[in-house]
């Protein structure tokens, strides 16, 4: 019985992922593009709008792309004899998805053809495209999911075979400040990216995209440090012998993971914004 839920599992995960492979070849079309005028005040021409479709086309490529390939990768190492826990493909695939929006957030060709930089009346900051209050959110994750993991190294422990032991937890923390200094580095880079200097359209372009990198980036690192910060806080409650603990930290790890769904399915856009920058 259980090889059966094991083989229907992996036909959807594969069905997901044949779906996933085709959107990410498929090109952009006016529809998406006009969606993301609107979602950016945006207005097209026959100069900007190649522009960004060919732009989007690549970002999406590279999320998608990562998604398949990190839900393959389990499959192929059941074939070689890798017994993996189960539902392991759809963390996988989360992962390259974030994989692939950090490197289409990275990917080198600007918009223009050949930008140079220009002085800016007022600097960019980080807080000009995301919402701050999504930045103070992800800092106060990790600081619950730090004193878990202090908590449950140095406090009194429930001794059952089947608790979380603290190696993982504190792991889960240590790859929690790993995604949160990947995040940062990553927008840090798109903000200080060189802007095209050739028309005033191209700079709105060019500052849309900049905008829908940074969100997209924003918000997929804010899901991933919630949920690690939320199965920290979590296996911390059940290991731990400090009834206060086990009182109060399941309902930590329940906002993160509120967070965490709430950032991904339906509150994405309310962590971007855009701004037009003046030269």
């Amino acid at each position: 019985m259980p090889d059966v839920f094991a083989l229907g599992l992996n036909v959807v995960v594969g069905i997901g992922l044949l779906v996933v492979g085709w959107r990410a070849l498929r090109p952009v079309t006016w529809k998406e593009l006009l969606r993301f005028g609107l979602e950016h005040d945006l207005h097209f021409d026959d100069e900007t709008a190649p522009v960004v479709m060919r732009s989007l086309a690549i970002r999406r490529s590279c999320r998608l792309t990562g998604a398949v390939v990190g839900g393959v990768t389990p499959m192929v190492a059941a074939v070689f004899g890798a017994r993996l826990p189960s539902g392991s493909a759809w963390w996988a695939a989360w992962i390259g998805y974030f994989a692939g929006a950090l490197l289409g957030a990275w990917w080198p060709r600007p918009v223009g053809d050949q930008p140079r930089r220009v002085a800016l009346l007022v600097p960019r900051r980080v807080t000009d495209y995301v919402s701050r209050r999504s930045l103070i959110v992800a800092g106060a994750m990790l600081a619950a999911g730090t004193v878990a993991a202090v908590v449950v190294v140095v406090g009194p422990r429930r001794d059952e075979p089947w608790q979380t032991s603290p190696v993982a937890i504190v792991v889960s923390m240590l790859l929690a400040f790993f995604v949160a200094g990947v995040c940062t580095l990553t927008m840090r880079q798109v903000v200080d990216r060189a802007q095209p200097g050739d028309s005033p359209a191209l700079v709105a372009a060019d500052d849309a995209l900049r905008a829908s990198a940074l969100g997209v980036t924003n918000g997929a690192g804010l899901s991933m440090i919630a949920v690690l910060c939320g199965s920290a806080t979590f296996n911390t409650a059940s290991a731990s012998d400090v009834q206060l603990v086990r009182w109060v930290l399941p309902w930590f790890g329940i906002a993160m993971l509120l967070v965490a769904y709430g950032t991904w399915f339906g509150l994405r856009p309310v962590t971007r914004r855009v701004r037009r920058v003046a030269v």
